[in-house]
């Protein structure tokens, strides 16, 4: 019972320095530095210019990114929302030979427009204009916004899904990672990567990723990279240091 009582209050401590702005803001500052120590190798990467934190992923999510793309080396990437992201994928897609695939789903017209007027992708690279499905506003009984109609041939052929697009909500947000990981069979090899895993909507979505796994028996390892946002990761048991990173 003590020993459970000094858990709880260790827990409890852990959250509460975390919920802190400047305990949030040190640990994006250690995630920097870490990524830009590990990134940091001259040649082409020096030209990638990321611009993290505010709508885009923070230093954690681009460090677990970017230890994903050199340690396995996914050859075929879904990636939900368009953005910096997209950028660190399609520079390794320009500059290694093992990208096949990268799939791109973003529901706005104006930002792939944009995007693309400053950015060059790569070959494997194909951005696709969706719409969407789900409310907007944070209604209890709303669904959370999904893009709408991606097929499951797409899940099918993907060995890592970003997850950073659409727009949050409060509750089962970004609900499309759900489609993700209910066509998985249990020898399958997947990772999956959700920025934003700080947010009520993202972990309720988390919390039925799990349930969907444990039903069908898969193994899976999930960790939280905590910066002043979080990202988390779901891999399978083929992967377990992903989630100790």
């Amino acid at each position: 019972m003590k020993n459970a009582i000094k858990t709880f209050i260790r827990k409890y401590i852990d959250a509460v320095m975390f919920d802190t702005k400047g305990e949030r803001l040190a640990e994006e500052g250690i995630w920097h530095h870490v990524f830009r120590e590990s990134f940091r190798s001259g040649g082409w990467k020096n030209e990638v210019g990321l611009s993290m934190g505010r709508w885009a992923g923070g230093a954690s999510f681009f460090y677990v990114l970017h230890r994903i793309l050199e340690d396995i080396r996914p050859t075929k990437i879904v990636e939900l929302g368009l953005g910096e992201s997209t950028k660190l994928i399609s520079a390794y897609g320009s500059n290694e030979d093992w990208l096949e695939q990268h799939v791109v789903i973003e529901h706005s017209e104006n930002w792939i427009t944009s995007f693309a007027s400053r950015f060059e992708t790569c070959p494997a690279t194909r951005i696709q204009l969706c719409g969407l499905d789900g409310k907007k506003d944070n209604a209890p009984s709303q669904p959370g916004l999904k893009y709408a109609g991606l097929s499951d041939e797409l899940w099918s052929q993907a060995d890592l899904v970003v997850v950073d697009g659409p727009f949050g909500s409060l509750h089962n947000s970004r609900s499309n990672a759900l489609d993700f990981v209910s066509q998985l069979e249990s020898e399958s090899p997947f990772i999956l990567l959700l920025d934003d895993s700080h947010r009520q909507g993202e972990k309720e979505t988390l919390k039925s990723i799990s349930t969907i796994l444990n039903a069908r028996k898969i193994k899976h390892h999930l960790k939280e990279y905590r910066g002043a946002k979080s990202c988390s990761i779901v891999c399978s048991g083929h992967y377990p240091w992903l989630a100790s990173l």
